[in-house]
């Protein structure tokens, strides 16, 4: 997303209601979030139930995607979309992800290297 004060702005401007923060990397891996509680619960529609559940709960309604510059990453906006239409999310969309972190720490490693 960019480091903590880019997270910490976005997360401000959705702290109206419960929101996903869907980066390229997480929109990969959140379908192992059902898998985990599948095995805890042992049943995959009670787990989902159970997500369904606590997201009513805390006021989650909506995702937001992050646009971090990957261009890459294979189904983002497909992965964001199945994620909203199983919860009932509305979708928001952030186009100031940024790479700047790891840009960063490139070209510290690199001067690092160098001395």
């Amino acid at each position: 997303m960019g480091g903590t004060e880019n997270y910490l702005k976005i997360l401000k401007s959705v702290s109206d209601a419960g929101t996903y923060l869907f980066t390229p990397m997480y929109s990969k891996g959140w379908r192992e979030l059902l898998d985990i509680n599948s095995r805890l619960h042992g049943d995959p529609d009670k787990a989902l139930k159970m997500m369904k559940m606590t997201h009513e709960m805390v006021g989650y309604k909506r995702v937001a995607k992050i646009n971090t510059g990957l261009t890459y990453t294979e189904n983002f906006d497909d992965a964001i979309k199945e994620f909203a239409e199983i919860f009932d999310f509305e979708i928001l969309e952030f186009d100031n992800g940024n790479q700047k972190i790891f840009e960063d720490c490139y070209l510290k490693m690199k001067t690092e290297i160098k001395a």
